[in-house]
């Protein structure tokens, strides 16, 4: 029996002769390239039959019952195979669309760099960037000190003395930090607060100088401080936010925050001031906050007023606000894809130093309102910190701008 016929007899149907059946096999094998319904029109066999024998013959090989190479049908699909696919490819659209809608969001951020960091040196050692975070100095304002146990003082004077020292500082632990490293520049903080202003009324009967006067006072204090980092250090990048006390309005407000800010004018006349002097640098707030990338490390840089918490009382005080803010924030910066490596804030006057935050203490220090409401008594602190490209923040410290007060010797009744 030849090989035709076995495939033949093996193909064969109910219904259909050897002869009908090689008909239908050689229609197969010469117009493999009309669809089903073609073919049935033109050999008058049913295309269910046709597509039955053909998966047959192509099992059993083409070549060895015509001497013909295979060829591979067609895929023909309904309408409703297409509207799946459709569907399907939809979806996957949708989603890229939504994911890049998220990645979007980063366009709207103000994130900045220091020029050094385009800049960074490649040596074994690596670079580093002193971080001078300034906030709550509170110029102006006067502590009477007989009215808060003689425990602290502070004016004018007080204020300009505190704020030389923490250059000071500033100059010589940077330097001692740095012996080891390549320093890039100063990261050098505006953080809110810098004049005691006039939000309530007690302060405007109370203040040292008016709120134009702070102003003036506080502008010309750090244009000293910047030039003499820039004088030590090379490159200094000043970033620059708005707090509640610099505020213009007697109420906070949403919009306009930073332009309805005596804290952003005293940056813009500081600015104005080293404008021609490439060494330093300036990123101005609109809104309450900055990001400034360090070794593509997302420093977030706000007062503190507007991280979604209150005050703190009990045994904590305003410790764990400043953690749950810090917390919001992360979840915040999280969802646009910038979770800030480090946040430099103020606000709260109490010096801490969470997770991933540097929280200031004031320069003012115990105050008369911190007084009546039995807030720690604490030195006037401000917070000094290294950041390096390859070991992170590596070295930090909370600057005591005033000598600690010596504890009372303990009175002792000898009994005979």
């Amino acid at each position: 029996m030849t090989e035709a016929k076995k495939i033949g007899r093996g193909l064969r149907g109910k219904h259909h002769s050897e002869e009908e059946v090689r008909e239908v096999l050689t229609a197969i094998a010469d117009h493999g390239s009309l669809t089903m319904a073609a073919l049935s029109r033109q050999i008058g066999v049913h295309r269910d039959v046709i597509r039955r024998r053909r998966d047959e013959l192509l099992k059993a090989g083409l070549e060895a019952l015509l001497g013909k190479a295979a060829q591979q049908p067609h895929e023909i699909h309904d309408a409703g195979f297409w509207r799946a696919k459709f569907k399907a490819m939809e979806k996957d659209r949708n989603a890229l669309s939504a994911l890049n809608r998220q990645l979007g969001v980063l366009d709207g951020l103000r994130a900045g760099a220091p020029d050094w960091d385009l800049e960074r040196s490649d040596a074994q050692s690596g670079s580093a960037t002193l971080i001078v975070h300034n906030s709550d100095w509170h110029y102006g304002e006067r502590i009477e000190a007989s009215e808060v146990n003689g425990w602290n003082a502070f004016d004018v004077e007080i204020c300009e003395r505190r704020i030389k020292r923490f250059a000071h500082a500033a100059t010589t632990i940077g330097r001692r930090w740095t012996s080891d490293t390549k320093v890039d520049g100063v990261l050098y903080t505006m953080g809110g607060d810098m004049i005691s202003g006039d939000i309530h009324d007690e302060l405007r009967e109370t203040n040292e100088l008016t709120s134009l006067e702070q102003v003036m006072g506080c502008a010309r204090l750090h244009v000293s401080f910047i030039r003499s980092m820039a004088d030590e250090y090379g490159r200094v990048h000043v970033s620059a936010v708005p707090g509640n006390h610099g505020r213009t309005t007697r109420k906070p407000t949403a919009k306009k925050y930073g332009a309805l800010s005596y804290d952003i004018l005293i940056a813009r006349m500081v600015a104005k001031e080293f404008k021609g002097d490439d060494r330093v640098t300036f990123a101005i707030a609109a809104g309450p906050d900055l990001i400034e990338l360090i070794y593509n490390r997302p420093v977030l840089v706000t007062h503190g007023d507007k991280i979604g918490t209150g005050g703190g009382k009990g045994f904590a005080g305003p410790v764990l606000p400043i953690i749950r803010g810090g917390k919001q924030v992360e979840v915040q910066y999280g969802s646009a894809g910038m979770t800030p490596y480090l946040i430099l804030m103020g606000h709260y006057h109490t010096s801490a130093h969470p997770p991933a935050i540097l929280a200031n203490g004031s320069v003012p220090g115990m105050s008369e309102f911190g007084f009546g409401i039995r807030g720690k008594f604490d030195t006037p602190r401000q917070w000094l910190a290294l950041l390096h490209s390859k070991w992170g923040l590596r070295d930090r410290l909370d600057v005591q701008l005033e000598d600690p007060i010596p504890p009372e010797k303990p009175r002792l009744r000898v009994t005979a």
